[in-house]
Parts: structure tokens; C-alpha cells; sequence
């Protein structure tokens, strides 16, 4: 059974051997409450993202405030800074593939199965690669 750490460091292998352009910073410590997990920038811009790891599948109905997955402070922080005009998103892992919620689409419910296909590693990578090349 896999971690959000397993995950997000997974992703992480895949940016540095794939995509060496992408400057890549954790940003969980004990002392940096609500800040989302990873900055990622490239030449052209840069995204916070905050993820949550399933370790068996999406649930039917997927609350990421309701359901407490987000902190408050953590739902605070990723709105304030895309009220700042910065780019966010939450990626939402389990074991067969992840979805993006970009912007302020983390908020509210989302019926799992509207979700799906799932994206795989590669192709979640391949997104945030996109996202800090905007105008390239």
C-alpha cells in the first residue's frame, strides 16, 4: 500500500528523469502550515501543488473539504494564491492513476466516475511540465 510521500516522490523520479527543466521544491515542513507540498517552475512560469493519495481507489463522491482531506489552512492558502493570479491545482493519487483539479476546482464534490480515465504518472508529469512552459 502506497503513501501520498510514496507518490509524490514517484512523481518526482519521473519530472527529474523526463523533464530535468523542471525545478522541482518540497515544501512541507513542520514549521510551513497550509503551504502546498511541491513549487514547481520552469522558464515560462511556475504552479503550487498540493496532493492527497487514496490508497485503494477514489471514493464515489470526492469532497476533498468536506471529507477533511484539505486542511483549512491548506484550502486558505491555495485560494488566496490563486486569487494572487499564481497557478494551483490538488492531484489526487491511488494505486491505478491520478486527476488534477486545477484552480479553484478542488472545491466542492465531484462524482468519482465523471473523473475517470484516471491519468497515469507519466501523464500527470507531463501536464505540470506544461504548466511552467506556458508560452513556449
Amino acid at each position: 500500500m502506497a503513501t501520498e510521500a510514496q507518490y509524490k516522490n514517484k512523481i518526482k523520479r519521473i519530472l527529474n528523469r523526463d523533464h530535468t527543466e523542471v525545478f522541482v521544491q518540497a515544501m512541507a515542513t513542520m514549521y510551513s502550515n497550509g503551504t502546498p507540498d511541491v513549487y514547481y517552475e520552469g522558464d515560462g512560469a511556475c504552479i503550487w501543488i498540493e496532493y492527497k493519495y487514496y490508497s485503494k481507489k477514489l471514493p464515489k463522491i470526492l469532497d476533498l473539504i468536506g471529507k477533511g482531506k484539505l486542511s483549512v489552512k491548506q484550502a486558505i492558502w491555495l485560494e488566496r494564491a490563486h486569487n494572487n493570479n499564481q497557478k494551483v491545482a490538488v492531484i489526487v493519487g491511488t494505486p491505478t492513476g491520478g486527476v488534477i483539479l486545477e484552480g479553484l476546482n478542488w472545491k466542492g464534490e465531484h462524482i468519482s466516475a465523471e473523473l475517470d480515465p484516471l491519468l497515469n504518472d507519466k501523464e500527470i508529469c507531463s501536464w505540470i511540465a506544461e504548466q511552467v512552459h506556458a508560452g513556449r
